[in-house]
């Protein structure tokens, strides 16, 4: 995350003091005294508030609406904080570069900004986000991938949010394509770059329609691939089974 960038207040607008906590990760910082949230980004608190805020101050026992505004305000940029570290995470166990993890990082804080995590997953909106990124980049890594290692994480649900996540962000994004997942599918399994020239050719060629978009195309390296690969390395590679990659290739071969 990066550092705040914000220079330190003189004093809180709230309440005059001038002991500041910087928030990590955000333009913001912390009132040590009355826990106000300053930020560049945000406007001063109203008279109002500021006087609620000096009776509190006299009566600390009295529990005011803005305490409870401040609560919220905190957990909610919590979770924030939350989201990002999860995405982050996602996208370095998958590999993927950092121009396509900081296009996520973007996702999912538009999508916090739209209260798009009420009543969701942080981890399925966070692995959303990650595959949102990567299929606009071209490079889509398959939706199993980015829950592999996580109990959490479930394919259906991942797909279930993107599908929610796109239509709430309205991200123009088409429906996937096999030719979109030959990057990764090479990547992971190590294979020479020619492999996956040849399988893209093949696919354009034969430009199949229905299945599984991730299934064919790994089916398309396996066929355009060296023979000790097996459908088991490829299964393993996209989290499909081997017989649906025989499934495809089978379907690719008598194309």
């Amino acid at each position: 995350m990066a550092e705040n960038s914000s220079p330190k207040p003189a004093s809180c607008p709230a309440c005059d003091a001038d002991a500041m906590s910087q928030w990590d990760g955000l333009d913001s910082w912390v009132c040590d005294q009355c826990s106000y949230v300053i930020s560049e980004k945000k406007d001063s608190p109203s008279d109002d508030l500021i006087e609620n805020l000096e009776d509190e101050s006299k009566n600390p026992n009295t529990n005011s609406p803005w305490d409870e505004q401040i609560a919220i305000k905190d957990e909610s940029e919590a979770n924030l904080v939350d989201l990002l570290s999860i995405v982050e995470d996602l996208a370095e166990q998958a590999g993927i570069p950092d121009e396509i993890t900081e296009r996520a990082a973007e996702i999912a804080t538009d999508a916090w900004t739209e209260t798009f995590l009420h009543g969701r997953c942080k981890y399925d909106t966070a692995a959303a986000a990650v595959y949102a990124a990567s299929r606009a980049s071209g490079s889509s890594v398959p939706p199993g991938q980015l829950c592999d290692g996580h109990e959490g994480l479930e394919k259906r649900s991942v797909k279930a949010t993107y599908k929610a996540l796109k239509s709430t962000l309205d991200l123009n994004l088409s429906p996937p394509t096999p030719v979109e997942y030959l990057h990764h599918i090479i990547s992971e399994l190590d294979l020479p770059t020619d492999v996956a020239e040849s399988a893209q050719e093949a696919l354009e060629k034969q430009q199949p329609h229905g299945g599984n978009p991730v299934g064919i195309a790994a089916a398309a390296v396996y066929l355009e691939g060296p023979q000790e690969l097996t459908y088991r390395d490829l299964g393993t590679a996209v989290d499909l089974t081997k017989e649906t990659i025989w499934n495809h290739a089978s379907e690719l071969r008598s194309g």
